[in-house]
């Protein structure tokens, strides 16, 4: 109409439904309910085992002696022709120790343990402040090429929940070019089944659960 201000309008009025008091109880109380029961399959989720016909079998040497020890066991139980242990330098006693890296002091233990010396090479990373487990992976495809070895497909041997974080950077470190497979360990310093009764548990989920939200939610390295 003629002589009728004109009028910004922003924002409008809408009728919406929401919660009573007692329904946000109910709709909490089946929140919580459904959290509680996915809880015992978060660590099945992380701790992945995906083995591959492989000619390798990759230990990640910063595992405890128990879990580095037991590859032994997965090596002898399949036809792999090569044991390859790796990892970062050593965090503490680098200029005491005898061996300064997790990769050479993993390579000794399983020695040490009956391990025949000339089907196992160790390949250590060099230091590196983030994308460690990024970084071993690099060095074992690096030393793969280096010396025109026949391998073409890996088993990664690891401990619980880091084992799909391992597998995901695994991977894209080294394929297409080499096959990646996964086996998780059991870890010794909680139960697997009850991961969430100790703090041991709850900070590795915690971690892997965050590290695996970084690497592929967000499509960086680690």
């Amino acid at each position: 109409m003629k002589g009728e201000k004109f009028k910004l309008k922003l924002f409008r009025r809408r009728e919406i439904w929401c919660p009573t008091w007692r329904g946000w109880i109910v709709l909490g109380a089946l929140l919580l309910g459904l959290g509680w029961a996915m809880v015992p399959q978060i660590h099945p989720f992380f701790a992945v085992t995906a083995p591959i016909p492989a000619e390798a079998l990759v230990v990640e040497g910063w595992m405890d002696d128990v879990a580095v020890v037991q590859a032994i066991a997965e090596f002898q139980a399949h036809p792999y022709k090569m044991l390859i242990t790796t990892g970062s330098p050593l965090p503490k006693g680098f200029y005491l120790a005898e061996y300064q890296d997790f990769a050479t002091l993993s390579r000794a233990t399983l020695i040490q343990r009956g391990f025949p010396a000339d089907r196992i090479v160790a390949v250590p990373a060099p230091f590196v402040v983030k994308n460690r487990t990024y970084t071993a992976a690099l060095s074992v495809k690096q030393w793969l090429e280096k010396t025109r070895s026949p391998i073409r497909a890996i088993n990664i041997f690891t401990t619980g929940a880091h084992a799909r974080r391992s597998w995901i950077l695994y991977r894209r470190a080294l394929e297409p070019q080499f096959q990646v497979g996964v086996i998780a360990t059991s870890p010794q310093t909680y139960e697997v089944d009850r991961w969430w009764a100790s703090s041991e548990g709850v900070k590795m989920v915690v971690f892997e659960a965050l590290g695996w939200f970084y690497v592929q939610v967000f499509n960086l390295l680690d």
